[in-house]
């Protein structure tokens, strides 16, 4: 080796090592930087969420909003792949202690882009199968049929064709979905057929896209109210918060279901006597609006198991039980079971209207061929989640918000407002669940860590 290659070899290890500490003091400096450290877990839900909501955005302008959700548009895949690792790394974050800060800043700005969001995907709102579902079914109980009759098809789905392709078949949601909406919109038709003579137009509300619409207003309006009294840190902050969840959802059923859970956990923080029944009650009421929202009952009943509650152990899930019977049995109870819970765990979902597909279960499904199975799978992704919930033991608010979580990775198919699911879920953590001592301890380590950062002389 010549001395000349020696030296070259020599100074080139000298200016590797100049290289590697001048990033280790620039990264120092970057950790140091106030902005970044107030602000990382703002950052952090910008661009995680930025990148799904931008190629929604853009596959809305490629191919129409009203075609977002279907299995043939392009780039669906890289979404759901964002929103699989959001819950993922939401997951990490609560086990791991770390709390993230949002500022008020972001959520006004959030809701400036949720208002946007609501005005372009207007169309795809009022285009799809899920409006005329609910409002037909309210319409046939009124009318004393039964949208459970698969004898009797009178419920418009969706195509996996397109949107505004339709097929016949039964009522995909659970009886206290069809007996809230059918209760409320029977009554907005009853007072709308007061002020004209002829059917109830488009534009007054009843059993259409308005009186939908409205309900859900009125549900939405509620949970703010709860937020309200939910987020005692900041009165504000907590309504925009709720409406900014719940928006996306006001052509759909998920209002109900996410008033309902909220008013449990409503009454999960409270102090009255006989919470934990409201709690059960609210949360079945939820369950059988939307059978994901199950997955709470579960977590609280690992609660009441391991206090050795035994009254309370019987109740999480007697209550449901007797309460599925009772509502299911005027619409016979197998015909409700055949078209929700089963329709929604069954390959028959995907042929029907494309929209299984998505989630981490839903794509292995795929992925391996085992669409056929997908109930076991999905059965086994549930066991799972219970065995963790298990071993959660003391925290019950950390059982809740973790167990449902991850199910929302189980659940058969994914739809971005899930995404919205999964961000209120992580914030309402933050604000409400975690404890007074908590709070104490964070801010006293914060005012610490910013009180031990030594000045730095200007350069």
């Amino acid at each position: 080796m010549s001395l000349f290659s020696f030296f070259t070899i020599e100074n080139k290890g000298e200016l590797d090592l100049k290289e590697l500490s001048s990033i280790d003091d620039f990264l120092s400096r970057l950790k140091n930087k106030p902005f970044l450290r107030e602000n990382w877990a703002n950052l952090f839900f910008i661009i995680i969420i930025a990148i799904p909501f931008s190629i929604f955005f853009v596959q809305g302008l490629l191919y129409g909003f009203d075609e977002l959700e279907h299995s043939g548009v392009s780039g669906l895949f890289v979404s759901a792949l964002f929103y699989n690792l959001f819950i993922i790394l939401m997951v990490i974050f609560i086990l791991t202690n770390i709390k993230l800060r949002l500022t008020p800043t972001l959520l006004y700005l959030g809701l400036i882009f949720m208002t946007v969001f609501f005005i372009l995907y207007l169309p795809g709102m009022y285009g799809g199968d899920v409006n005329q579902v609910v409002y037909t079914g309210a319409q046939c109980l009124w009318e004393g049929k039964n949208p459970y009759d698969p004898n009797k098809l009178y419920i418009k789905h969706g195509s996996p064709t397109g949107a505004g392709v339709f097929h016949e078949g039964t009522y995909p949601y659970l009886p206290v979905d069809l007996l809230s909406y059918g209760l409320i919109l029977g009554i907005f038709d009853f007072i709308s057929s007061l002020l004209v003579s002829s059917d109830v137009p488009i534009w007054l509300p009843g059993f259409n896209d308005i009186g939908l619409t409205l309900a859900n207003l009125i549900f939405t309006a509620i949970t703010c109210l709860c937020a309200y009294y939910l987020f005692p840190e900041d009165r504000f902050q907590g309504p925009i918060l709720a409406f900014l969840m719940m928006i996306p959802f006001v052509w759909s059923s998920a209002p109900l279901m996410i008033l309902y859970a909220i008013i449990g956990f409503y009454f999960h923080q409270s102090s009255m006597k006989y919470k934990d029944y409201f709690v059960i009650l609210f949360f079945t009421l939820s369950a059988l609006s939307k059978y994901f929202a199950g997955v709470f009952l579960v977590a609280i009943w690992i609660t009441y198991l391991y206090e050795k509650e035994w009254k309370k152990v019987i109740a999480a899930p007697g209550i449901p039980f007797f309460s599925l019977l009772v509502v299911s049995l005027p619409f016979n109870i197998m015909w409700v079971l055949e078209s929700t819970v089963l329709f929604y765990n069954s390959a028959r979902r995907h042929i029907e209207d494309g929209s299984l597909g998505g989630t981490i279960v839903a794509e292995f499904a795929k992925i391996f061929n085992l669409i056929e199975i997908i109930g076991i799978l999905t059965l086994i992704g549930l066991i799972l989640i219970f065995i963790l919930g298990i071993f959660i033991r003391k925290n019950t608010e950390l059982r809740l918000v973790v167990m449902s979580l991850l199910s929302l990775l189980v659940i058969n198919s994914f739809a971005l407002p899930f995404l919205a699911i999964a961000i209120f879920g992580v914030i309402l953590f933050d604000y409400v669940i975690i404890t007074s001592s908590q709070r104490e301890k964070y801010t006293i380590n914060k005012k610490h860590s910013i009180e031990s950062i030594p000045e730095l002389d200007p350069v």
